[in-house]
């Protein structure tokens, strides 16, 4: 079939935008037409325009859609609390560069657990492409606390640097005495720059095993105790991103399902 014979009717593209909020594949889409008509040379067009129309129509329109619909919902969350601290930076087509929020609560466990602050990105969303980060520290009942949270699209150093000068806005300027993080160059780099070394001493989460010129200097028992909090802290932390993950990507889906509720049908 010709590439200018092939259109979607307005009927189907519905269909095919309600399937890929049902999260279920092109090629099922595109059998259950088959499978309506009885034969894929009824159709007027093939499973190639189908994924074609999910790539470059739905799925930028619903993440410049999300990214507003984000927008609002820290907009909401701030009229209720106006301790929450939030910062939102969208790219020139509307979909999110780096974003970082706060609750109230988050910001007053800083104050009193802010010392020492374990942050990791090595969580990706997949639908969006984007890297998931949080800042998390541990309380006096060695319960992990989440200090803030941030969605990064990409992972340079002037991304990394204006996510720690908003985070310490956000925390009053006080820069903690350690951040635990994995082995990145550019954000140890963005680190330096935003706070001092003589002030935040990087420790490497991916590298807590092997021991520095410090530890190296301490006694047995303590070693392995440092490496025991070290090892706790990376589990709590791992617990507490899957949380926030599921909890973010709850919100997101029922928030398009009341927007695709208030859309008209044809």
């Amino acid at each position: 079939m010709l590439k200018q014979h092939r259109e979607l009717s307005m009927f189907m593209r519905h269909i095919i935008e309600t399937n890929e909020e049902a999260i279920i594949r092109p090629s099922k889409t595109y059998q259950s037409f088959v499978a309506v008509v009885g034969n894929h040379c009824e159709l007027s067009f093939i499973e190639k325009d189908v994924r074609n129309y999910i790539t470059w129509e739905v799925r930028s329109v619903s993440e410049q859609d999300d990214a507003k619909e984000f927008g609002k919902y820290l907009l909401r969350m701030k009229e209720k609390n106006q301790n929450l601290f939030f910062e939102l930076n969208l790219e020139g087509d509307h979909s999110i560069k780096h974003a970082f929020w706060a609750d109230a609560r988050s910001r007053a466990a800083c104050e009193y657990f802010g010392d020492v602050v374990s942050f990791n990105t090595t969580y990706n969303t997949n639908r969006y492409n984007l890297v998931f980060g949080s800042f998390v520290g541990v309380n006096h009942h060695g319960q992990s606390t989440l200090l803030g949270c941030t969605l990064i699209k990409n992972e340079d150093i002037q991304s990394f640097k204006c996510l720690f000068e908003c985070w310490l806005c956000c925390m009053g300027a006080k820069a903690p005495k350690g951040i635990l993080t994995d082995q990145c160059a550019l954000m140890q780099r963005a680190i330096e720059m935003c706070m001092p070394t003589n002030n935040s001493p990087l420790v490497h989460l991916a590298h807590h095993e092997e021991d520095s010129k410090q530890t190296k200097q301490l006694q047995a028992t303590q070693r392995n105790r440092t490496r025991d909090e070290l090892r706790h802290l990376e589990l709590v932390h791992k617990r507490c991103i899957r949380q926030k993950l599921e909890q973010f990507h709850h919100k997101v889906q029922s928030r398009r399902q009341q927007v695709a509720l208030r859309k008209p049908m044809f």
